[in-house]
């Protein structure tokens, strides 16, 4: 058992380092303000509406599966600010928002809120960044999951064709009603990329440890994964084309035991993504997705099939 104090301690701790990297980097680019032009910024909007088809509603942060499919209207809304606060210095500012409504299982309705702040400073031939990330979200218009996150992370160009990126991510969860699940977990990343046409041709692979320390032991896990991915735009019948293809796999062995099955849980998810965004008219454009995932566990809430398929459409500007 984690006393509650223990997490917020730990969350505004971390909050504070933070708040101190963000001062000091702002504060070095004030000092050297009349050497440097005035910043440039900029703002985008991106604003998407469609359906999308799931044939196993669910949600896995709980464990609530349906073995049931159904059908969803989705509405998803970007806000972004990006500033260049010097040479070597950038802040980025996003809101995110996102609303499914199920024809019959309203009760998974889902609505989530994203608010998200990074500062990017280059030393030498390394980027570096940290950000700060908070998570709010609702099942039924009812609150469900609140979770803030800090994540710094760095990367580095390995001649002109391949970059190394490594990332620390900590998040400390909420769940409303269920005291017992809220938890703070610790998360690395290291992922290669090579470019064969930079941002329009490349491939990545990573890795992926994690551990996750909940108020109930049942529920706490230590985990390994991978992910590779391959990205493609081109132009194809004077329309702009981007296509991605994503495998992800991950390991995932709890620590207590679980009542239901007297033992350890220990689950193994494969998922397989792809999609593609196509421009149609002006700064119109539509996504199409699909997603095949397949859950195994020794816990059967948590052992199923999913697929899951989308058609959005979308502006931005």
């Amino acid at each position: 058992m984690i006393p509650k104090t223990s997490l917020r301690n730990t969350c505004i701790s971390s909050l504070a380092a933070v708040a101190s990297l963000i001062c000091g980097a702002i504060s070095s680019t004030a000092m050297a303000s009349e050497a440097t032009p005035a910043p440039k910024s900029s703002v985008s909007v991106e604003l998407k509406a469609g359906l999308e088809s799931d044939s196993n509603v669910s949600v896995s942060e709980i464990d609530n599966v349906t073995n049931v499919g159904d059908v969803a209207a989705l509405l998803e809304v970007g806000l972004a600010y990006q500033a260049s606060l010097s040479s070597k210095t950038g802040l980025r500012l996003g809101y995110d928002f996102s609303q499914s409504a199920y024809q019959d299982f309203k009760a998974f309705d889902l609505q989530t809120h994203l608010a998200a702040v990074e500062l990017t400073r280059k030393f030498g031939d390394i980027d570096t960044g940290v950000a700060y990330r908070y998570i709010h979200a609702a099942l039924d218009g009812n609150a469900f999951l609140t979770m803030q996150q800090i994540s710094p992370s760095a990367s580095v160009m390995i001649g002109k064709k391949a970059m190394v990126r490594g990332a620390y991510t900590y998040s400390d969860k909420t769940f409303d009603g269920r005291p017992t699940r809220d938890a703070h977990n610790h998360a690395g990343t290291a992922d290669l990329y090579y470019f064969f046409k930079g941002s329009d041709a490349y491939v990545s692979g990573g890795v992926k440890v994690a551990r996750e320390t909940a108020q109930d032991n049942q529920f706490s896990y230590a985990s390994g994964g991978m992910k590779l991915r391959g990205v493609r735009r081109f132009t194809a019948l004077g329309r702009k084309i981007s296509t991605q293809l994503v495998w992800q796999g991950e390991d995932r062995k709890y620590k207590g035991i679980t009542p239901a099955i007297a033992a350890a849980r220990h689950d193994r998810r494969s998922v397989i993504s792809a999609s593609a965004e196509i421009a149609l008219v002006s700064s119109v454009f539509a996504v199409i997705s699909y997603e095949t995932g397949v859950y195994t566990s020794n816990l059967a809430s948590a052992d199923y099939d999913q697929q899951v398929a989308s058609l959005k459409v979308g502006t931005r500007f």
